[in-house]
């Protein structure tokens, strides 16, 4: 008959106290007190010593003391050997450098420089530029030293143009009307002392030096 295994009891009298009836030969039970499994026997007879052979409390059989129940805190090292095992067990790639510190418990795996390549890396990774061999030296040569334009093809060019004076010109004498639309900007002379309107000629240059 198999052996088959019961709950855990807190002490030998708790495990003499048994109740025969799920008792079966060659029942298995934990004992927290002695820290050991105990099986029991239903034909044994050998006297009880209070550890090893226990003598059920009713019926006939005998609870044997199989061994002890050894937890991972009771073993000396065991976090050491167990970690020294794991790190027997990594072995470097060509892409993979594994290291373990047995003073610090650490395990490392670091990749080895020049292993990766385009196969490697995902279309949409976040690369630095830092990281990308050779990229700036690459750009250089590629950059003309010089770069001459016609400003009639440079796109928005004559638009900024506007803008920006129109946005510069300012006075407080002459009115400045820019129509962005047309591009064309209008100045007026202020008024003549008198009425009229003022000739051009005769505003004064420190108006014409506001406008600048």
């Amino acid at each position: 008959m198999p052996a088959s295994t019961g709950y855990s009891v807190s002490t030998l009298a708790n495990l003499k106290d048994i109740d025969p009836s799920i008792r079966a030969d060659r029942y298995i039970r934990a004992v927290q007190q002695t820290s050991s499994w105990y099986m029991f026997f239903a034909s044994a007879t050998n006297p009880d010593d209070g550890l090893n052979y226990i003598t059920p409390t009713v019926g006939t059989g005998r609870w044997y003391r199989m061994r002890s129940m050894i937890v991972s805190s009771d073993i000396l090292d065991l976090f050491e050997y167990v970690q020294d095992t794991i790190g027997n067990y990594f072995q470097d790639s060509v892409t993979l450098d594994f290291s373990y510190s047995d003073t610090t418990n650490t395990f490392s795996i670091n990749l080895l420089p020049g292993t990766i390549s385009d196969t490697h890396i995902a279309a949409n990774a976040n690369i630095a530029i830092s990281k990308i061999n050779g990229l700036v030296t690459t750009l250089q040569n590629k950059a003309e030293s010089a770069h001459t334009h016609n400003a009639a093809v440079i796109i928005g060019l004559t638009e900024a143009v506007q803008d920006i004076l129109a946005t510069s010109l300012q006075s407080s004498n002459i009115t400045i009307n820019y129509d962005d639309g047309q591009g064309i900007i209008q100045l007026t002379a202020p008024s003549a002392s008198g009425g009229g309107t003022a000739d051009w000629d005769t505003i004064d240059e420190t108006v014409w030096d506001s406008l600048f």
